[in-house]
């Protein structure tokens, strides 16, 4: 018989073997055993749905089918090898000097797992037949890696530009470029050489200032600019026509466009990658989080003909080097998640996985307009809260603010905690975003295979929980 989960010796043990993370201290969560879909299931029997994908790391869906089948024999090779006595597949290797090479079979398809192939397959969906990249282990250290490393090198210029709300990763550089909130850099050891703009969006006024600002800077010593086309953390502030403006502004001037796209990438907004739906074709993209599906990769990638990137061949051996890196069962995932999201389906209207994606952000969105006119048909509540929606594909969130009876209005921190508590009761497992003193936004971003039965059940939820606010906070 097993024994009943302690849930109190649990976080007795949490607390006192972790150092603090990003679970508040004595926060009554979940916690979770198994998955499958949108489904997340607990010790203690609950069943819940999950609306935050791990921040953008589970796009094909827990426990995806093919997915798992060909991590399956992967696995199933190297067990029967292991049983005869006989060399096994690799999954690790003595250093990242050394290459690797081997296939598998699955449903008749034989699959080449190598570096080479994995980047064959980016190539599709990013720069083509002559794409190149750069490895990494995870977003931060790749992050880093191009600010620090590849572009001070490549240009002999040691100065970028990064916006107001970014949120880049915590190692080195990729901290230096981060502005979400003053929590991720205080009492740190931060390098400098990194300028902060206002994020070029929402108005002219914020791009005038952009421009104004720039001319304060030594605009000939800087070499890049990074950017999210989605700002995520900062509170899910997609781009728009301004950004693009500034953007291509900052390319006429030779300074290289490096395209954060570790959380949007890979079906998120509707497109493989966000930058696909601007018009802009940065220098660098960088891709991490949902590339394979949770295990630790990153790339950076780019066109090996760029003539603003000549020279790149010539970069240190070594110089983006890490011990883990691009391993084998890193690559295996990678391969695997991409053909998960290639894969055409019934179910998804004959289509693929990214194009499901975008149908369901566009109900999504329509769903979440309609509650927020139903909860506040005059604009606002009774309690002066009201809502702004925004989106891209199924990156999607909702910032609370409080109307003044002066007419102005203030970030609503208070109303966004409440909802998220209650949304947790209705079983709908979220995260917070933005800023709590700027633009407290709670994120809705559910694997690409959400339902629209899912998608029903949740915007139930949503309304119940703004209905409850009303009457609670009165």
């Amino acid at each position: 018989m097993e024994h009943p989960f302690n849930e109190k010796d649990f976080w007795e043990r949490y607390w006192r073997l972790m150092v603090p993370d990003t679970i508040p201290r004595g926060a009554k969560l979940p916690i979770f055993s198994h998955a499958l879909g949108c489904k997340l299931f607990a010790v203690d029997g609950g069943v819940y749905t999950d609306w935050c994908s791990q921040v953008g790391i589970i796009n094909i869906g827990h426990g995806n089918r093919l997915f798992r089948k060909i991590c399956y024999e992967y696995e199933r090779q190297k067990y029967e090898a292991n049983l005869r006595n006989e060399p096994e597949l690799l999954e690790s290797l003595i250093a990242s000097d050394f290459p690797f090479s081997f296939e598998i079979t699955v449903d008749g398809k034989t699959i080449e797992i190598s570096q080479p192939a994995l980047v064959e397959m980016l190539a599709r969906h990013t720069f083509g037949c002559t794409t190149k990249i750069m490895k990494q282990v995870d977003g931060g250290k790749m992050v880093n890696t191009i600010l620090s490393k590849f572009i001070p090198w490549l240009t002999k210029k040691r100065l970028g530009l990064a916006f107001d709300g970014a949120f880049h990763g915590r190692p080195g550089y990729a901290l230096t470029a981060t502005m979400s909130k003053s929590v991720h850099k205080e009492g740190f050891l931060v390098p400098d050489g990194i300028f902060h703009l206002p994020y070029p969006c929402g108005s002219q006024k914020v791009l005038d200032e952009c421009y104004q600002q720039l001319k304060r800077l030594p605009l000939a010593d800087i070499g890049y600019v990074i950017f999210e086309l989605v700002q995520g953390e900062g509170g899910i502030i997609p781009a728009d026509f301004y950004t693009v403006e500034f953007l291509n502004y900052l390319w006429g001037k030779k300074i290289l466009l490096v395209d954060d796209d570790i959380q949007t990438g890979f079906g998120r907004t509707g497109t493989w990658f966000a930058f696909q739906q601007y018009g802009i074709k940065p220098d660098i993209v960088l891709g991490s989080k949902s590339f394979a599906s949770g295990y630790p990769i990153a790339f950076a990638a780019f066109d090996s003909l760029n003539p603003r990137l000549a020279g790149h061949e010539n970069f240190p051996e070594g110089g983006d080097s890490s011990t883990f890196q691009w391993n084998p069962e890193g690559v295996l995932k990678a391969i695997a998640t991409i053909y998960a999201l290639e894969e055409k389906k019934p179910e998804y209207g004959g289509g693929d996985l990214v194009g499901h994606g975008k149908d369901m952000g566009e109900i999504l969105a329509i769903g979440i307009e309609r509650v927020i006119a139903q909860s506040f048909p005059d604009g606002n509540s009774a309690i002066g809260l009201f809502c702004i929606h925004r989106k891209l594909g199924l990156h999607q969130g909702v910032e609370f603010r409080e109307r003044r009876p002066d007419g102005s209005d203030i970030p609503a921190p208070q109303f966004c905690d409440v909802v998220l508590a209650r949304l947790l009761k209705c079983g709908i497992v979220t995260m917070g975003a933005g800023n709590s003193n700027i633009n407290p936004t709670i994120r809705f971003m559910p694997p690409l295979v959400v339902t629209e039965k899912e998608i029903g059940e949740f915007l139930h939820a949503l309304e119940t929980s703004l209905v409850h606010i009303q009457h609670s906070m009165k």
